[in-house]
């Protein structure tokens, strides 16, 4: 995923709005990933092209004028989430599974008496975004649009927010980044199911809760 980093802003936050959905749909289906990371997501380059063409009206002398054809490329990058072999069909669990350096700190310290619930989750995908999108503390200071996305990795699960707020936050950001976007319609109602969910649902883990 690398080279996302040198996409332009708007196709960045597009990627980052499709990983919030693809988590938030797997939560939704009653599901915990337990090993969100940037392997882990697998994204493709798409082209649409659509072509408009319009006539000058006919005159007097019969002459019906010229046809102008336009045409209009729109690109985007589609989503999906992949891995499913940690993913427990539970909303809470204690075993010590994921990849270092992504791993909640609940995670780290759980126990058959200590277990984490899919806010775990919501911490490995905090620390993925920065690696797409930069400093996302400086991003606040400049637009607390952005606040979401830098509490994800609260080291208190409580102070997380939940994937409703992320995936709302990530719809503005999204809008404002590129108004004019054929899809910034489809950002209206943050509860759109994109590509990032188009895969089918994972089966139940055999994996230890």
């Amino acid at each position: 995923l690398n080279p996302i980093e040198l996409l332009p802003l708007h196709h960045r936050l597009d990627i980052l709005y499709q990983m919030a959905v693809a988590v938030d749909e797997l939560h939704n289906a009653g599901y915990m990933h337990r090993d969100l990371k940037l392997a882990n997501f697998m994204y493709r380059h798409t082209v649409t092209s659509t072509s408009t063409s319009s006539s000058s009206s006919s005159n007097k002398t019969g002459y019906m004028g010229t046809t102008t054809t336009t045409t209009a490329s729109t690109e985007k990058y589609l989503v999906q989430l992949g891995d499913y072999g940690l993913c427990t069909l539970s909303d809470e669990a204690h075993s010590i599974v994921g990849t270092p350096g992504y791993m909640a700190p609940e995670v780290r310290k759980a126990t058959e008496f200590a277990k984490y619930d899919q806010r775990a989750d919501i911490y490995s995908l905090g620390q993925l975004f920065p690696m797409i999108v930069g400093d996302i503390a400086f991003r606040v200071a400049m637009d607390p649009t952005w606040a979401p996305l830098l509490t994800m990795t609260a080291e208190n699960p409580d102070d997380r927010p939940s994937m409703k707020v992320v995936r709302a936050a990530l719809a503005e950001l999204c809008r404002r980044e590129s108004p004019n976007s054929p899809s910034s319609s489809f950002y209206a109602s943050s509860s759109s199911v994109t590509a990032a969910s188009s895969s089918s649902s994972p089966q139940a883990s055999s994996s230890s809760p």
